[in-house]
């Protein structure tokens, strides 16, 4: 029974992601983040590339999230420390921030 439930909740979560826009990328490691003073804008450069999940974004090498982000200390924590990542991006049209694929959701591989 208790099985049942969290699979239900696993279908719950990952449709309300799907309806949310947003799609998720495979675990990775950070090779480098670099925080502009100018936007706020905080930009993740993974070690591998990762696929382009929003066509509306121009560019590719580089996810991004503002450092107003509630879980940017849990990322950068993650990546000082070496810890798989995944991220959900934006999948809605035009949601990009300064041009890169940006980041909704943050799951740190422990």
């Amino acid at each position: 029974m208790r099985f049942i439930k969290i699979v239900i909740i696993l279908f719950v979560f990952i449709s309300n992601l799907a309806a949310a826009g947003v799609s998720p990328t495979p675990y990775f490691s950070i090779d480098k983040i670099r925080i502009s003073d100018n936007t706020g804008y905080v930009y993740i450069k993974p070690t591998a590339p990762i696929s382009k999940l929003n066509s509306t974004c121009e560019k590719a090498d580089l996810l991004a999230l503002s450092n107003n982000y509630d879980l940017f200390h849990l990322l950068y924590s993650a990546a000082d420390s070496g810890k798989q990542i995944k991220v959900w991006l934006s999948t809605d049209a035009d949601d990009c921030l300064g041009g890169y694929q940006k980041i909704r959701l943050i799951e740190v591989d422990f």
